[in-house]
């Protein structure tokens, strides 16, 4: 992994779960502007999983790899058929993978994004709802879809123990995973107090620097070997 690859911790009571980002997001935008988001898509999905393996190996099998997509590369009839290749290329198991999507893809579902997201899930790849309630939230197409979580999107959680709104609009989505038998991920837990509202309130799993900040890959691995 480059020094410009970094893993976010997420943690719940059961597992610890790793989600691949980089310092570099402003190349995002471009890339689909130019046309390169496929490729340099690919790449970086190619790099998780052989993380993934490499972490498996060391001794860690419960890792699961969770990794951001773009809207555009749900636009790729071959995409699903990329991903359960590489999959197979590095013998990692379906059920160690999770692509996280946003609520675009939910508002802007064309025939081609439909069928990836179907076979995605019918794979047993997990699939997430990233910044939930950041944009427009089509829970028509949540219902419908085999989507395994939803993150709820920083906003709403660095707030939420000072902030009556927040709060709500927090409590709100958890209530929506637990009765549609999905997890949720609340982002950005900076502090002891927004923990513990988060596990009154039924939150299954959080990230954010109260436990650490992102990692490169080898301090992530020291991390491990400390617990």
């Amino acid at each position: 992994m480059r020094p410009d690859e970094l893993v976010a911790v997420i943690k719940s009571d059961r597992k610890i779960e790793v989600e691949l980002c980089s310092r570099k997001l402003t190349f995002i935008p471009l890339a689909e502007k130019s046309g390169l988001i496929n490729e340099l898509g690919f790449w970086v999905l190619e790099q998780s999983i052989r993380e993934c393996i490499y972490w498996h190996k060391s001794g860690y099998k419960q890792l699961v790899i969770a990794v951001n997509l773009s809207p555009v590369q749900f636009n790729s009839p071959e995409f699903t058929k990329s991903v359960l290749q590489l999959l197979g290329q590095y013998g990692l198991a379906e059920s160690y993978l999770e692509l996280e999507i946003t609520e675009n893809v939910l508002i802007e579902q064309n025939d081609v994004q439909k069928k990836n997201i179907n076979m995605l899930a019918a794979a047993g790849i997990k699939l997430s709802i990233d910044d939930f309630g950041k944009g427009y939230s089509n829970l028509a197409y949540i219902k419908k879809l085999n989507l395994h979580a939803i993150k709820i999107d920083y906003e709403f959680v660095k707030n939420m123990a000072v902030n009556d709104e927040s709060k709500a609009i927090a409590t709100t989505i958890i209530d929506i995973a637990k009765r549609l038998d999905m997890n949720s991920v609340a982002k950005g837990v900076e502090t002891a107090e927004t923990e513990a509202l988060l596990k009154q309130l039924g939150c299954n799993s959080a990230q954010g620097f109260l436990w650490s900040h992102a990692l490169e890959s080898d301090a992530f691995k020291a991390m491990l070997e400390q617990q």
